[in-house]
């Protein structure tokens, strides 16, 4: 974790081995949701209130943040690897 090699390599091959299914994925996430940081619900109804836009940028683990209220996904990439995810 020396940031020698990108996120998107280095998390690609942890999960080729382990291979985990959508099914697997879900339950781990239904017995270990992922927790917001102390503060940042706060911080988020603020902005809102405010009319401050609020985004979340994400790896790629929808499943992890689709129960936060974040609907509009957009792919930003190099034109190529962009495609290559959809």
């Amino acid at each position: 974790m020396t940031g020698t090699v990108p996120f998107e390599e280095a998390l690609a091959a942890r999960l080729s081995l382990i291979k985990p299914s959508l099914s697997q994925v879900e339950e781990c996430l239904e017995k270990r949701p992922p927790r917001i940081s102390p503060g940042m619900a706060d911080l988020v109804k603020k902005l809102k209130s405010n009319n401050i836009d609020v985004f979340l940028v994400s790896g790629g683990f929808r499943h992890m943040i689709k129960d936060h209220g974040y609907k509009i996904v957009v792919m930003i990439g190099d034109g190529t690897t962009g495609l290559e995810i959809e």
